[in-house]
């Protein structure tokens, strides 16, 4: 599952940054929209069509109407997150965005070790190095390539 996340999100960080640059008027709003509406329409064919999972998720919001607020409550906050999500990627790329999303992961597991008293042991710390490594890499390479466009442009 995680090969699979990382190959999907990778195709994704990619594909945006294409469209960022091939597409220049396209906002991180519209990126956001038109991904939401496409998941939203997969999503509710699924649900309702070929399973029993929206109508069971519809009992449950008639019956336990507070709940409603709570689920409210979390798609606002989701929608907030996606907005920040597309506009780093829109504004810095999504190599910036792969940064920030890894270094607010690393310190929440780093944190909650903390917190929680466990400790990481050495393989751990080798993964975290060598991811960080691998970021950091990929930033230079990035930057590299663009220094020379920003080159070629001048002249």
């Amino acid at each position: 599952l995680c090969a699979v996340n990382l190959a999907f999100d990778g195709f994704t960080n990619a594909y945006q940054d294409k469209i960022n640059s091939t597409y220049e008027s396209t906002t991180s709003l519209d990126m956001m929209c038109w991904m939401n509406f496409w998941t939203g329409s997969l999503l509710c064919g699924y649900m309702f069509g070929a399973s029993n999972v929206g109508a069971e998720l519809v009992s449950f919001l008639v019956s336990h109407p507070k709940s409603m607020l709570d689920v409210l409550a979390f798609c606002l906050c989701g929608a907030l997150g996606q907005l920040f999500i597309f506009l780093t990627i829109n504004k810095f790329g999504a190599l910036t965005l792969t940064l920030v999303t890894t270094t607010r992961k690393f310190f929440s597991i780093l944190i909650s070790s903390f917190v929680l008293g466990s400790t990481l042991v050495g393989q751990q710390w080798a993964g975290i190095g060598l991811l960080f490594a691998g970021l950091l890499w990929n930033m230079q390479i990035k930057s590299s390539k663009g220094g020379s466009k920003r080159a070629k442009k001048a002249k």
